[in-house]
């Protein structure tokens, strides 16, 4: 599903799932057990933010929750053009598992080092769909 396409359809949880089995086995996350579920926005910790991402190292599983195309106008206009984008998301949020380990310390998201890893995810994510993507 192109960005085009996750613009205008109506997507579904299933149609979710099997983005991140697709994305689980190319990222080779297959040794974790990870649920995507489509979620409104409410359910948000983050209103600001398309997706999130739980990581339980120890047990090495996730919980990504991407937001329901149905609140797409509720995220900020500088968010907007990658949350629009589902399958960009379910990527960014499934490289944060990767990353888990490296992440900087404390909850300053805006701090320069925090800004720095989310940076880094972010281009990872964009050349990895650039790669994939006819």
């Amino acid at each position: 599903m192109t960005q085009a396409q996750t613009k205008s359809a109506s997507v579904n949880q299933i149609e979710v799932e099997a983005l991140g089995r697709l994305w689980q086995e190319r990222l080779r996350l297959q040794d974790w057990d990870i649920t995507v579920r489509l979620t409104r926005a409410s359910e948000f910790d983050d209103k600001s933010t398309g997706g999130e991402c739980d990581v339980f190292i120890a047990k090495q599983c996730a919980l990504i929750r991407v937001q329901d195309p149905i609140d797409w106008h509720e995220l900020p206009k500088n968010q907007a053009c990658h949350s629009w984008d589902l399958e960009y998301t379910i990527v960014h949020e499934m490289l944060h598992i990767h990353m888990r380990e490296s992440e900087p310390d404390g909850d300053d998201h805006d701090s320069p080092v925090w800004r720095a890893h989310e940076r880094a995810i972010h281009r990872i994510a964009e050349a990895l769909l650039k790669a994939y993507r006819p």
